[in-house]
């Protein structure tokens, strides 16, 4: 019987990494797991675009609806009670255009500033 049970639980674990833990699919617009965030006041480009945030997405990154484009975060400011704070997720990289956008924050209702660039999944 637990040969039967090892197997089984070494599955449920190889298919959690590889459905739970993966980077972010194409099209994550369907995604139940995430918040949708609409990015306003971007620039240059387009200025808005909605987006969604949450488990699975990738660190520092915002799945774009509706394409397979990712908006990854290199750094994030914002103003609170206590002072200006800015965090820094990355590297910028060679031959991406940066883009600065704000969202608002779902449960703190603070305007983030974010720089980062737009990039295919893949």
């Amino acid at each position: 019987m637990r040969w039967l049970v090892f197997p089984s639980a070494l599955a449920a674990v190889f298919l959690g990494f590889v459905f739970g833990a993966s980077p972010a699919a194409a099209n994550q617009g369907d995604s139940p797991k995430g918040v949708t965030l609409t990015l306003f006041g971007c620039s240059p480009g387009q200025a808005t675009y909605q987006v969604i945030a949450g488990q699975g997405i990738g660190v520092g990154g915002l799945s774009v609806v509706g394409t397979n484009n990712q908006y990854v975060i290199l750094t994030q400011s914002w103003t609170d009670e206590s002072g200006f704070h800015s965090v820094t997720f990355g590297k910028a990289v060679a031959n991406r255009q940066l883009v600065t956008c704000h969202y608002i924050g779902p449960t703190s209702g603070r305007d983030y500033t974010n720089v980062g660039f737009f990039t295919p999944v893949g």
